[in-house]
């Protein structure tokens, strides 16, 4: 699996476009979380990257969180289906994991939430997200590495919001509506507020895990809808997946890596932005808006893997996928994560042969045709005499 790109001597422009792709690619994602702050700070979360382990029993989500900004105090807020058991992650996973995955696409220059989901699923202890009632519930909390945090379990959007109303920090009316939403969908709400303050400089955060009951159907529902709160016009989600085979977002159309890597060339050659971001937004929209491409999937277990991996990866999990999706927001919904039982490997390199940009072979295919034109013509036209 190539991890590096080396230009040859007549890849030198390959080479400009390549570095330019992997500037969009190692840019961070923007969150499905929201952020809440107690006071009038500035600081929003401005990346995540999230990866899933499918185990036998359990699923764990590691969560990366990038802020930027300040805030004395902040909250972040994440739906969840079933009671999770919280747990501190190794921020090494995510540094690994891209180096390891980031797709290389190389041009060559010219020759000279439907489906069955986890929500209600039973938690380690046999406890579950649906069987509450009554007002809002802080069913448990404690302190994971810089998180202290609160499960927040209500039957209404009211009861959640007013529990953290109560713990200093003012939720927005427009975030009503979304909350409502998941509380309906049966889920409750992680909420891990930081122990320091948030500073300019800080950008990554302390991952964060969360454990629940892996539910039978081997599906579970991704609850990025919510980045719409918080992400820009454009909120790009990559998601990181270990399991014992290949998996995939279930709601949202695909694209081939190669598929991808021809629009860059195209765009290249008609003077655009050859970009991997922009060819990735512009086959979003012509899909309706939501588009996913798998840029890594296969077996790492005969890899040499790095120290934070190698911890990870078992008997259940040992396949890896890597998705990448731009939603505007808009389009933004959560994501059905789900089993492709026939999906084929992905080596996360793509080639884009060029295509002459010349006119050249357009030229050559006019003359052919004028010329068995001229000659269909001298069959048909009688000559003088005859």
């Amino acid at each position: 699996m190539p991890l590096t790109w080396c230009p040859s001597p007549r890849g030198v422009l390959a080479g400009v476009i390549f570095a330019a792709v992997m500037m969009i690619l190692t840019s961070p994602a923007r969150p499905c979380g929201a952020l809440l702050q107690a006071d009038t700070a500035d600081a929003v979360i401005d990346g995540q990257r999230a990866l899933v382990i499918w185990r036998q029993a359990t699923v764990d989500v590691h969560v990366q969180l990038e802020v930027v900004g300040n805030a004395s105090e902040a909250i972040w807020l994440l739906p969840v289906s079933g009671l999770p058991e919280l747990s501190g992650g190794d921020p090494d996973v995510f540094d690994d994991l891209e180096r390891m995955t980031t797709p290389v696409v190389e041009l060559q220059p010219p020759a000279v939430r439907d489906g069955d989901g986890c929500d209600g699923a039973a938690d380690p202890a046999g406890a579950s997200a649906n069987d509450v009632s009554g007002g809002a519930v802080f069913s448990q909390g404690g302190t994971v590495g810089s998180y202290q945090y609160e499960i927040v379990v209500a039957p209404t959007a009211t009861g959640v919001i007013d529990h953290l109303t109560e713990q200093g920090f003012a939720v927005p009316t427009s975030w009503e509506d979304e909350i409502t939403r998941y509380v309906d969908d049966g889920m409750l709400f992680v909420a891990a507020k930081l122990d320091d303050p948030i500073h300019a400089d800080v950008s990554a955060l302390e991952p964060l895990v969360m454990t629940i009951a892996r539910p039978p159907t081997s599906q579970l529902v991704y609850p990025a809808g919510i980045g719409r709160l918080s992400g820009g016009e454009v909120i790009p989600i990559l998601v990181y997946q270990l399991s014992d085979r290949r998996y995939r977002v279930a709601n949202f159309a695909s694209v081939a890596l190669d598929h991808l890597a021809s629009r860059v060339r195209d765009n290249h050659h008609t003077d655009g932005d050859p970009t991997y971001a922009t060819a990735l937004d512009q086959l979003t929209e012509a899909s309706g808006g939501k588009l996913v491409v798998t840029e890594f999937a296969g077996d790492i277990r005969a890899l040499e893997l790095p120290p934070s991996l190698a911890a990870v990866v078992s008997d259940d999990s040992f396949y890896l996928t890597r998705t990448f999706l731009r939603p505007r927001r808009e389009h933004i919904d959560d994501l059905l994560l789900s089993f492709a039982s026939d999906g084929p490997d992905e080596d996360g390199y793509a080639e884009a042969p060029a295509t002459s940009t010349s006119g050249a072979p357009m030229l050559v295919l006019v003359m052919l045709m004028l010329i068995v034109f001229r000659r269909a013509r001298a069959i048909r036209t009688p000559r003088p005499g005859q």
